[in-house]
Order: C-alpha cells, then sequence, then structure tokens
C-alpha cells in the first residue's frame, strides 16, 4: 500500500490555527515588523533568571515559616479586636 502523495505547493489560505501559525512569516515580523517584539522578548530572556531567583527565595522554607507567624500574629489580633464586640 503506497502512501498519500502530499501537495506540491501550500495551501491558498490556511485554514487551521496551526497552519496559520505556520504560514507566518516570524523571521520578517520580528526583524522588521515591529521593534517591541524584538525587545520584548530580548526583555524577557535577560529578566527570566531574576524572578527565578526572586521566586525561589520567597517560597524557600525560611521565609514560608516567617509568612505563617506574621499571619497567626495577625489573625490573633484581629481575634482580639472583635472580643468587645461580642
Amino acid at each position: 500500500m503506497s502512501t498519500p502523495k502530499l501537495p506540491e505547493r501550500p495551501m491558498e489560505y490556511p485554514y487551521t490555527h496551526t497552519a496559520r501559525l505556520m504560514a507566518f512569516p516570524w523571521k520578517m515580523h520580528l526583524k522588521h515588523a515591529n521593534w517591541r517584539w524584538r525587545w520584548g522578548l530580548i526583555g524577557y530572556a535577560a529578566t527570566l533568571p531574576f524572578f527565578i531567583w526572586m521566586s525561589s527565595a520567597l517560597n524557600g522554607p525560611g521565609n514560608q515559616q516567617k509568612l505563617r507567624e506574621v499571619r497567626a500574629k495577625i489573625a490573633k489580633e484581629h481575634e482580639e479586636h472583635l472580643k468587645h464586640l461580642l
């Protein structure tokens, strides 16, 4: 059994979203169409390590323990504040 023959030329109009993404001239668009795309991607790549470091520092076990203590203190103060209302 032979495999079906693929079309020789691209579709006149890409109907699916995937076909539209594949047919889009990304290289030309990033190079010529808009400077914001290029510098946006460069800025994202440059700041990504900082945000990864910040996320790991803020979500570390020591900081989580401090956050639990602060929340417990706030809850206790709130309960004491509400005692006179009851």
